[in-house]
């Protein structure tokens, strides 16, 4: 059977369906260290423009957004919280005390909780709509959120319990990291109830149901997988070291505050039937060509399944269909879902990391030499490229499964063959 490395940056549509029992995807992560605010917050509500902190709830049914935020994420510079949060409302709240947990030291207990900046918590009733409104004063700013209901209502307690305190960023120091990255750099991972478990402590476990899958937060993404802990805690690693690698290439002067989304099936029927589910139309599994994975812009998130590899190779294991997938979801991110970029280059600069190898924590890069290779044979053969060369400049949409070697070998052209060393540098190359 032949294989189709269908690896592309998926334009697919929310369809009318609904996500069913048996496939919940339960909160996304919220994570600004320039203000200083994390929480968690349901999966279904985005921001409606990327890089926006105001967040909405989307439709699945009509993919459309509610017309108010459920969301909003406010920061003032006034010391007094509960003053911030009047001028916030527009108009007088009545406040009453509330002390969110902070994140704790790496060496300490990451289960025990401990204080953080005093903060308040008010509620205002506006016209037939009552708003939730949490101030926390940090110096001499106050930063905050403005929920849709009561406290208790909905999914605002979860919200308001996983709100955490950032501490400032230090120049030159990692990004300081929420109680749940802390965890997991401790090598643990969160069960279904969100208590922490230890992979280590396991041995080898069978997987499970998507309804118990295991969750793992990282500095930069947020995972679900149903394996196992041992293998999610380890595409946790990979991950962060792939997302070293993108940055360097990318080098974005930003990123959306919400998590990176990875979802990790244990079976090609269970990624399809969750995705389907999810309103994420893919083709029938079988026949001469197999999906591994997809980004859903959509969904703001990443697909892919542990079974990819025995289906397809070596060459097309679900550490490689991550590399590529994950580029195109960092490309969506870090350019704030512009979506004018050619296919020439966001699948060209995909191949380019599909091949690397995780060692020692780092990800290495390598050539693709498959595809280099099918494309050589196909010269040799043809004496022509694969379709004009031009016809790739405006061209955004799926391509051919050989012309993925094509738009690599374009992109390795462009953007690494010609610099001239020390003496460009990036002046005159495709880095520039």
């Amino acid at each position: 059977m032949k294989f189709l490395l269908l690896l592309v940056l998926t334009s697919l549509l929310v369809a009318q369906d609904s996500p069913t029992d048996p496939w919940p995807l339960r909160w996304r992560v919220f994570a600004d260290p320039a203000i200083g605010l994390a929480f968690r917050h349901p999966y279904l509500v985005i921001p409606a423009k990327l890089g926006d902190r105001d967040l909405y709830r989307l439709d699945l049914a009509s993919s459309t957004f509610a017309p108010t935020a459920a969301i909003r994420v406010f920061t003032r510079n006034e010391a007094d919280p509960r003053a911030a949060g009047d001028q916030e409302a527009g108009a007088a709240v009545t406040w009453a005390p509330w002390t969110p947990t902070k994140p704790q030291d790496s060496k300490k207990d990451p289960k025990k909780a401990a204080a953080g900046p005093t903060g308040v918590l008010g509620t205002i009733g506006q016209g037939p709509a009552q708003r939730t409104i949490l101030a926390l004063g940090l110096g001499t700013r106050t930063v905050g959120l403005v929920l849709a209901g009561a406290p208790e209502a909905c999914d605002n307690p979860g919200i308001l319990a996983s709100v955490e305190v950032l501490p400032p960023v230090a120049k030159g120091r990692p990004a300081p990291a929420t109680a749940r990255d802390l965890q997991g750099r401790q090598g643990l991972v969160l069960d279904a109830t969100g208590a922490a478990v230890d992979p280590r402590r396991l041995g080898k476990i069978a997987p499970v149901a998507w309804g118990q899958a295991w969750e793992l937060e990282t500095e930069h993404y947020h995972l679900t997988g149903n394996t196992s802990p041992a293998r999610l805690a380890w595409h946790g690693g990979y991950l962060e070291a792939l997302y070293r690698a993108y940055a360097a290439m990318y080098q974005p002067t930003d990123m959306p505050a919400d998590k990176c989304e990875v979802h990790l099936f244990d079976t090609q029927a269970q990624f399809h039937a969750a995705a389907n589910a999810w309103g994420n139309r893919l083709p029938p599994a079988g026949g001469n060509s197999i999906l591994g994975g997809f980004f859903a812009p959509g969904l703001l998130s990443l697909w892919v399944f542990e079974e990819s590899g025995a289906l397809g190779g070596p060459d097309f294991s679900i550490e490689h269909v991550l590399a590529h997938e994950c580029s195109h979801q960092f490309l969506h991110l870090a350019t704030h879902g512009n979506a004018t970029v050619p296919t020439w280059l966001n699948e060209g600069l995909a191949v380019y990391f599909e091949s690397g190898v995780f060692r020692n924590g780092t990800f290495e890069i390598r050539s693709p030499r498959d595809r280099i290779d099918r494309l050589k044979n196909t010269y040799q053969a043809t004496r022509t490229t694969l379709v004009p060369l031009e016809q790739y400049i405006d061209h955004r949409g799926p391509i051919t499964a050989d012309q993925y070697g094509e738009v690599y070998a374009m992109t390795h052209f462009w953007l690494f063959g010609t610099c001239s060393g020390p003496q460009c540098p990036h002046r005159t190359c495709g880095l520039a």
